[in-house]
């Protein structure tokens, strides 16, 4: 499972921040027009700038998290870096239906999203001006295209974001490797913002931005690479709208554990598990987690109940209610054809807009 590791990272920041001002000292001089030569690089001049709703220490503790993000921003560059201030990143954590902590999410979309504020280039406040666009350092992995930052008429940026005039709030904040402008929102890729926003709130949102469901989301994206002619992707499935306002679907969602646990056993990495499904196969198994005869909480769930699957109204979900909670935390086990087993659910009832998830400790085999 992937995890943050934010105290010892930043620890290490701060220290290089302090070394780095002592040196610069050292061999401090004038630009051209008179001004102070730069004296730190971009990510110990973004450490000097905390506190406050406009200081950049959450920009650099996120940073943090991801080292080779860290070494570029430190190399020669020169690079331009739209910086979120804190109160940014408090506004995004705000959005509704968006993980309120950061460590909720995938971490390889937070490395995406902040490599979506890096451009190659010193581009001072005189270059960022209507009609320019910028080439950002986030690729997307599914398209391969790069991902752009665009100047509109007034000067504001458009990107993905459902904000699409942000604001520069302080500009040309000049590093030894390039310059930073301060902006008044995260910025999201035009793609991640496509492909994530609508669906917010929803089952698809909890798998595919959750960093405890990245393993179910690489699955997801196995099934949906071909998608039998008349068929609905997985990813729309579990994005529907709930017809008339009423959830309809219930989700049993293995984390990554489990993956982990399955690849363990087979003596392989998780990738190589992941590779040993078809898009056929892959989506059989997920079909198989879903069921669209409501949304089900675990508190209405009595022994011997039996659900329909998305896969195959045919193919039943069997549900086992413990009087006394043994084999699963929660009381409750759920079985599909194929497990020799019930598999426990280890956390009930996690509530969406066209839905409910349940989380498991195992993977439903339809046959």
């Amino acid at each position: 499972m992937k995890n943050f590791n934010l105290t010892s990272l930043y620890s290490k920041l701060i220290a290089i921040v302090l070394v780095g001002s002592m040196l610069g000292f050292m061999g401090c001089g004038d630009d051209d027009d008179g001004t102070p030569a730069p004296t730190l690089d971009i990510v110990a001049l973004a450490a000097t700038d905390i506190g406050g709703s406009d200081g950049l220490d959450s920009l650099v503790k996120y940073l943090s998290v991801y080292p080779d993000l860290v070494a570029l921003l430190q190399s020669d560059g020169p690079f331009t870096v739209f910086a979120p201030t804190n109160a940014a990143f408090i506004s995004l954590l705000q959005t509704p239906g968006f993980p309120q902590d950061i460590r909720d999410i995938d971490p390889d979309i937070v490395k995406g999203v902040l490599a979506y504020h890096v451009v190659a280039g010193e581009n001072r406040s005189n270059a960022v001006v209507s009609g320019a666009s910028f080439n950002s350092s986030f690729t997307d992995p599914n398209s391969g295209a790069v991902q752009t930052i665009e100047v509109n008429s007034n000067g504001t940026l458009k990107t993905g974001s459902t904000n699409q005039e942000i604001e520069i709030i302080e500009a040309d904040l000049l590093a030894t490797n390039g310059v930073i402008h301060k902006v008044e929102s995260v910025m999201i890729p035009p793609s991640v913002g496509a492909t994530l926003t609508p669906i917010l709130g929803t089952l698809a949102g909890t798998v595919l931005l959750g960093a405890d469901f990245s393993y179910l989301a690489d699955l997801i994206a196995i099934a949906d690479s071909e998608v039998p002619s008349g068929q609905t992707p997985i990813s729309s499935i579990l994005a529907s709208p709930p017809p008339g306002g009423t959830p309809t679907i219930t989700a049993f969602v293995p984390p990554n554990a489990v993956f982990a646990g399955a690849a363990a056993m087979a003596g392989v990495t998780v990738e190589q598990f992941l590779a040993t499904f078809t898009p056929a196969s892959a989506r059989a198994t997920l079909l198989t987690h879903v069921t669209t005869d409501g949304a089900v909480a675990s508190s209405s769930l009595e022994d011997g109940d039996m659900f329909a699957t998305a896969l195959n109204p045919a193919i039943m979900l069997t549900i086992t209610v413990e009087d006394t909670p043994t084999n699963s935390p929660t009381g409750v086990l759920v079985a599909a054809p194929g497990n020799a087993n019930p598999v426990p659910v280890v956390i009930a009832d996690i509530n969406h807009s066209n839905g409910i998830a349940h989380v498991i400790g195992g993977v439903l085999q339809p046959q």
